[in-house]
């Protein structure tokens, strides 16, 4: 009698538990660096996986794919138009995170058309934001990336290798540029003289949204699962804007390398970031709701306006 009153105890639990794990137990990929950050609190999360190649993200966008993809909103809404990846819109939870930074060179410390400016990522995000906000500039010189930049921004000169010739601004994202304010070798640079270019591109679209990174979620994925994961990492990311620390305690969760090889950032660096004044750009908003900012978005890139199909219903 005993035992089979036992069994069904210990049944119901196990159902219980595969119910737990069947709403709990999405699988989520994501890019290093800011985006990554949200998700501080999935550090020793078997299920939360990072890559540091965009387009390795983005090409993993197929029926094989994680349930949950994190990319920036342009590719992962071409992969949708143009690749048919098998996602949905849900939500945008980085809203950029880019500055110009005055390196003092600047005689009227003001910037002015023929100012000397340099500039990462050709043909991508931050050209195409620079050139709709200063489209008279043309006195700009390109590095390869983010890195090159803060190199320059360091040193003052428009190349990676010195040279001769000075620049007067550099185009530059966080946490790279709290990583430069922080190095004691850098040259003098005017760090009082620093334009947020998210509010300079709020001026610009009637106080549109940067829409620089969202969610996307793999079709037939279920609807609680999809509402309960979307209510955490909102919660998560609001905690996180409030009290930086929680990114730091989450991260630490992991040893210091594998902080670093998992999220491209320190722990202490993504807290000290956010404690300037959420400067990683993170946020919540559900996608349907700011259809027309992410639209004013992709646009700069000469993309179509999205369907409300391409959005995951709230």
């Amino acid at each position: 009698m005993k035992l089979k009153k036992i069994l069904p105890l210990c049944l119901i639990t196990l159902l219980a538990g595969c119910a737990k794990k069947a709403s709990n137990d999405l699988t989520i990929l994501t890019p290093t660096g800011a985006p990554s950050v949200a998700f501080y609190n999935y550090a020793t999360n078997k299920n939360f996986t990072t890559n540091a190649t965009p387009t390795n993200i983005v090409n993993s966008m197929t029926s094989s794919g994680s349930d949950i993809v994190v990319i920036d909103t342009l590719s992962g809404i071409k992969a949708i138009k143009n690749a048919k990846a098998p996602y949905k819109l849900l939500a945008t939870i980085t809203f950029g995170n880019f500055y110009l930074v005055s390196t003092g060179h600047d005689e009227n410390n003001t910037l002015d058309a023929d100012d000397k400016v340099v500039l990462f990522g050709q043909g991508q995000t931050p050209d195409k934001l620079f050139n709709y906000l200063y489209p008279n500039f043309t006195n700009i010189s390109f590095v390869s990336n983010v890195q090159e930049a803060g190199q320059c921004l360091c040193k003052g000169k428009v190349t990676v290798n010195e040279g001769n010739v000075d620049a007067d601004y550099v185009f530059v994202a966080e946490p790279v540029l709290t990583n430069i304010s922080n190095n004691n070798q850098c040259a003098t640079y005017n760090q009082t003289n620093l334009i947020d270019i998210q509010e300079i591109y709020k001026e610009k679209t009637d106080n549109k949204l940067l829409t620089q990174a969202s969610i996307f979620v793999k079709n037939g994925t279920k609807k609680e699962q999809i509402k309960k994961f979307a209510e955490s990492i909102q919660k998560d990311i609001e905690k996180a804007i409030e009290t930086p620390q929680v990114i730091e305690d989450g991260m630490n969760r992991l040893d210091a390398q594998s902080v670093t090889t998992k999220y491209g950032i320190g722990a202490a660096i993504a807290k000290a970031v956010m404690e300037k004044g959420n400067r990683l750009g993170l946020g919540f908003e559900y996608a349907i709701d700011i259809k027309a900012d992410i639209d004013a978005f992709i646009a700069l890139f000469n993309a179509t306006a999205t369907l409300e199909s391409e959005y995951v219903e709230k």
